[in-house]
């Protein structure tokens, strides 16, 4: 059950453009929630050796390449989910002339 109450913004002087721009925001986030969980999902299964290097705030930058080409086929489910929330991000930025700036 959805409570209006609780979480509808009602558009008082907020324009159309502001909540889409929200909206996007969302997506953007939600992406990137997704995308943590989908490399901790293959550095505990398919790379669980490369994990295994690593000790406590080691760093190294991972990015969609090292989720695209594994095997496991419920990261292969997970990253469909992100090039279908990153086409929707973008498709929604061009439609409204969103620039980068103001969902960043």
């Amino acid at each position: 059950m959805y409570n209006f109450e609780e979480e509808y913004e009602k558009p008082t002087k907020k324009t159309y453009k502001d909540f889409i721009i929200k909206s996007t925001k969302t997506l953007s986030v939600c992406e990137q929630n997704i995308f943590t969980s989908a490399l901790n999902l293959v550095m505990s299964g398919e790379l669980n050796e490369v994990n295994k290097v690593f000790e406590i705030n080691d760093t190294y930058n991972l990015n969609m390449n090292h989720l695209t080409t594994s095997e496991d086929v419920n990261v292969q489910k997970i990253t469909n989910v992100i090039d279908c929330i990153n086409q929707a991000i973008q498709t929604l930025k061009n439609l409204n002339n969103i620039k980068d700036e103001e969902i960043d």
